[in-house]
């Protein structure tokens, strides 16, 4: 595309999120700006499915809203760039630089995001199911409640991540670094972890949807060493819970059971407990 021409369409959208008469929302549907550099520039719920920005540099870019469906982005430095709610269905992110990038509640589903560097970015609520994250550096990324179903994080560096009440249902974390990460109240069901770093203790504040009567009984023992037998038993007579009270600790997240209830110490050591509950889980490790 002609340098001016792309001028003239960036001025008129300019124009359009001013609700000026004369504004014209930007369509690039499909244009090649392989290797462009526009810095800063407000692109925000513009039509770009398809566009090629191979490389380009939109180094801290408006695109909150951008319509970018199965769009070229790999190897592009978005650094700092807010992509808010936009559309990267399918999208190339390769190798892409996306440090800081604030992608809460975007749409990422299917996308190509290997070896992308997402240091730092937020992805909250946002949706990566099915996304290939293989070799991603997501080191204190923000991935609260994102939806990860089936995702590839083969390889990927998540220490120090937020992770907390995200959906991993069925994701790949074979050999994945999962060091200082947080994860509770996670959904981990089924996802594959062989190979991976992590401490059990960390992993085991996940989500523990439907334990076994046996487990549930266990995680509540455990539960107990925090607060106290006696807050266990008047619960189980029609008391308070303790599960609700931000007075006390809470080592793990399941559904308790008052019937299952039965006075006396965890029977089982973390890495013991840790291989039931992903047993109880379908978990891989």
């Amino acid at each position: 595309m002609e340098p001016e021409k792309l001028e003239e369409i960036l001025e008129l959208h300019e124009g359009w999120l001013r609700r000026e008469p004369e504004g014209v929302k930007a369509d690039l549907q499909g244009a090649n700006l392989k290797k462009v550099i526009l810095k800063e520039l407000n692109l925000q719920e513009a039509s770009l499915q398809e566009i090629i920005l191979q490389e380009a540099n939109l180094r801290g870019a408006n695109l909150k809203k951008a319509n970018l469906w199965k769009a070229n982005l790999r190897g592009i430095n978005l650094w700092k760039a807010c992509l808010q709610e936009a559309n990267l269905w399918k999208a190339c992110l390769q190798g892409a630089n996306l440090q800081r990038v604030d992608l809460w509640g975007a749409i990422l589903q299917g996308a190509n995001l290997q070896e992308a560097n997402l240091q730092r970015a937020s992805l909250q609520e946002a949706n990566l199911q099915e996304a290939n994250l293989r070799g991603a550096i997501l080191r204190r990324a923000n991935l609260r409640e994102a939806v990860l179903w089936e995702a590839n994080l083969e390889r990927a560096d998540l220490e120090e991540a937020t992770l907390q009440g995200a959906y991993l249902w069925k994701a790949n974390l074979e050999r994945a670094n999962l060091r200082e990460a947080n994860l509770k109240e996670a959904n981990l069901e089924k996802a594959n972890l062989r190979g991976a770093s992590y401490s059990p203790l960390t992993i085991l504040r996940c989500r523990i949807t439907s334990p076994s009567d046996e487990l549930n009984l266990e995680l509540m023992r455990w539960n107990a060493t925090e607060y106290g037998i006696q807050r266990m038993n008047e619960w189980v007579e029609g008391g308070d819970s303790p599960f609700d009270s931000k007075k006390y600790r809470r080592f793990f997240y399941f559904p308790e059971n008052k019937d299952l209830w039965e006075p006396g110490s965890p029977q089982k050591k973390i890495p013991e407990l840790w291989e039931w509950v992903a047993k109880d889980l379908g978990i891989t490790i």
